[in-house]
This record gives C-alpha cells, sequence and structure tokens, in this order.
C-alpha cells in the first residue's frame, strides 16, 4: 500500500543505549550489565540527526519511563489542547524570553551563520 502522507512516518528511534549503566568497578563480584559500544552510541546520535531536520519530530522506545508518568503527560497535553485558544496564547514562546527554540543556540536555523552544527562538543 503506498504512504500518501506528504510528511511520511515519523521516525522510531530507541534511546535504550544512551541509558546503559557505567560499568562497574573491576572489584565488583556481580557481573553488571555491559556498557552500549560505542557504535551503538553513535547510531542512535545519527538517528536523532537525521530526523529533526527531516521530520522535526521522533518517537522515543526504549527511555524507561514509568506508563503511570506518561498516563499523566497524556493528560496534562489533552488539558492544554482543550483549553481556548486565547488561554493557549498567554503561555506562547514569543512571550517567554531566552529559550533554546528561540534560535539563541549555535547551529539553530533562526541563529547567525548557515544553520549547521559543525562543532558539537556543546550538545
Amino acid at each position: 500500500m503506498a504512504n500518501h502522507d506528504p510528511f511520511g512516518a515519523l521516525p522510531v528511534i530507541d534511546v535504550a543505549p544512551l541509558l546503559a549503566p557505567e560499568p562497574a568497578a573491576p572489584a565488583e563480584p556481580a557481573e553488571p550489565a555491559a556498557p552500549a559500544e560505542p557504535a551503538r552510541l553513535t547510531e542512535v546520535a545519527r538517528q536523532i540527526e537525521a530526523a529533526c531536520p527531516e521530520h522535526g519530530f521522533f518517537y522515543v522506545t526504549g527511555h524507561g519511563l514509568a506508563p503511570e508518568l506518561l498516563d499523566r503527560l497524556a493528560a496534562a497535553c489533552t488539558a492544554f489542547f482543550g483549553l481556548p485558544l486565547e488561554a493557549k496564547m498567554e503561555i506562547a514562546m514569543a512571550r517567554g524570553g531566552h529559550s533554546l527554540s528561540a534560535g539563541r543556540w549555535p547551529g539553530h536555523a533562526g541563529a547567525a551563520g548557515s544553520g549547521r552544527i559543525r562543532d558539537k562538543s556543546h550538545l
């Protein structure tokens, strides 16, 4: 079946490798979970880097958040988006002052320059 959505499907990114535990000290008697391999970390970062400019959003799995917390988040979103437009505009980003989405961080399309992040050491 053809995908007729002009925006395509949102990517699903498993971030579990980013949450892998740190290696335990050698004296630990129990076998700790193996830390994520650098290649897996790089792959997750590559997926996020590709998803953001292409889609602007992506689904996250492997985050370890409790289902109850996600339920509370969904309820809060439903309540917020059910508000009248005037109430939502009271907290509009344009009224919020300095923020990362306002283009004040290196590499953001709204920042001075090309909008491409060349040095990712600040991330």
